[in-house]
């Protein structure tokens, strides 16, 4: 249960699965979208260096797990492993009338427990509107919130891409991934990525990050009518993103985390920040940067 969607439970893995004698796994169920290096680990903090997976990757696509099937596969090498995946399935994104369909895909991952290196790639047909928020004046000083669709989704093909790779060696730590996602009409092509350096010094790891992320296609999507232009200001979205933070393995099981986040560069756009409204009168959006603190405490049982 997550905090923005007011701590409903709802479940996130619940699957069967079944290893053949030729090493073959199947699963069935409901899966997470195995679409970024922490994509299994996005609820267990602990798993990872970071206070969050950088949200200019993690953050650009707005569902994490589906309802269908895997298969995979490990081929064994002397010191190193190399895993292989297919998936399918649908899914719906949360408190969105939005809906995946025909939702496949397929990763690569090899590792020697020091270096990791991934690929994947994956396609689905959205369908639904797309609905944000807008401020609606009522009377002078009086205002009002009301849902307005931006975009109407219908079966549009959508495609996402991805690589990645870190390094790990006990001490040293290098994480870095990078993707693109694609969806028809006038939903826009983003992309985005980080990196990440870090080192452990016995419990303590300070870390460094960069990241980014920018819709590709603006010029494509050019205000040719009032509604154009609102998509543009809802969609169009670029920034950049320096974090600093310090993990802390307090005791057995429970890691502290301190980590400050600076995002600017926003360009003409929001930075893809929803609070950020857009005021025509002055033409500017209500801020170009901000600042993150965040403490986080991870523990695992």
């Amino acid at each position: 249960m997550r905090g923005k969607y007011d701590w409903e439970v709802e479940a996130e893995w619940a699957y069967l699965s079944h290893r053949f004698e030729n090493g073959v796994k199947v699963r069935g169920g409901k899966l997470r979208v195995p679409l970024f290096m922490y994509s299994d680990y996005l609820d267990v903090g602990y798993a990872q260096p970071f206070a969050r997976p950088p949200q200019e990757v993690y953050g650009a696509i707005p569902f994490s797990s589906y309802t269908g099937a895997g298969v995979s596969y490990d081929v064994e090498y002397d010191d190193s492993t190399l895993t292989m995946q297919a998936f399918g399935g649908e899914s719906n994104v949360k408190n969105s009338a939005v809906e995946l369909s025909n939702l496949m895909g397929a990763n690569l991952s090899w590792t020697d427990e020091i270096w990791t290196l991934r690929a994947v790639y994956a396609q689905a047909q959205l369908d639904g509107p797309i609905v944000n928020e807008v401020d609606v004046a009522l009377a002078p000083g009086v205002n009002t919130q009301a849902n307005y669709t931006v975009l109407e989704l219908d079966d549009d093909k959508g495609s996402f891409v991805g690589v990645g790779a870190s390094y790990d060696n006990g001490e040293v730590i290098a994480i870095t991934e990078w993707t693109r996602s694609e969806i028809d009409n006038a939903y826009p092509d983003i992309d985005s990525g980080y990196l990440t350096l870090g080192y452990r010094i016995k419990e303590f790891t300070p870390y460094a990050t960069v990241a980014y992320t920018k819709t590709q296609d603006n010029d494509e999507r050019l205000p040719l009518s009032q509604a154009a232009a609102i998509q543009m200001v809802a969609f169009n979205a670029e920034r950049m993103a320096y974090s600093i933070g310090l993990r802390w393995d307090a005791i057995d099981n429970v890691a502290i985390k301190f980590d400050v986040t600076y995002a600017d560069d926003f360009g003409d756009t929001s930075g893809g920040f929803l609070g950020n409204n857009f005021d025509s009168s002055t033409g500017k959006f209500t801020y170009d940067d901000t600042l993150i603190y965040t403490v986080k405490f991870d523990a695992v049982f």
